[in-house]
């Protein structure tokens, strides 16, 4: 078997795969820009929606505190100690559900930040982990709520109990 001469350089073991993709600072910047912007947009897009569901979510996460330990003539009640409480905890739960809404495009545009700068090999494993990742994620917050909240609200309520009121 004969091998085909080929110029200096050119040999595909030494073919840089970024050459395609090769940018300057302010390049980077500029898609850097784009892709934050696509970022804010969505997340103020998931805060907008998330406004309409505020409450029965808040009603949802406050639920195993205020069914655990209380009867049905005098269930647990959640006070606001402070003036604005109430408002920061509306706000906290409408950004926080707006980050969750938003959350496929976040990941998708700092992906699409990230693999023009991987290696083939890199981008294979990235997107064969991300969906188990994100199973785990959700998995993990059902597992949370549903298995460790109830037996933790359980364990503070009743936590110092007889000595502090």
């Amino acid at each position: 078997m004969t091998q085909q001469a080929t110029p200096l350089g050119t040999d595909p073991i030494d073919a840089d795969p970024f050459d395609d993709s090769r940018m300057g600072l302010l390049e980077h910047l500029a898609e850097l820009r784009n892709r934050m912007i696509w970022i804010v947009g969505a997340l103020f897009f998931g805060i907008v929606v998330s406004i309409a569901f505020v409450e029965p979510v808040i009603a949802f996460i406050t639920e195993p505190v205020t069914s655990a330990g209380g009867s049905e003539t005098d269930p647990n009640k959640l006070i606001a100690i402070g003036p604005t409480d109430t408002i920061f905890v509306f706000f906290k739960v409408m950004f926080v559900m707006g980050v969750i809404v938003a959350m496929p495009v976040l990941v998708y545009q700092i992906i699409a930040f990230i693999a023009p700068g991987l290696y083939p090999h890199e981008k294979r494993s990235l997107f064969l982990l991300l969906p188990g990742v994100m199973v785990l994620f959700f998995g993990g917050a059902a597992f949370a709520n549903f298995v460790m909240l109830p037996v933790a609200v359980g364990f503070l309520q009743n936590f110092l109990g007889d000595v502090i009121d």
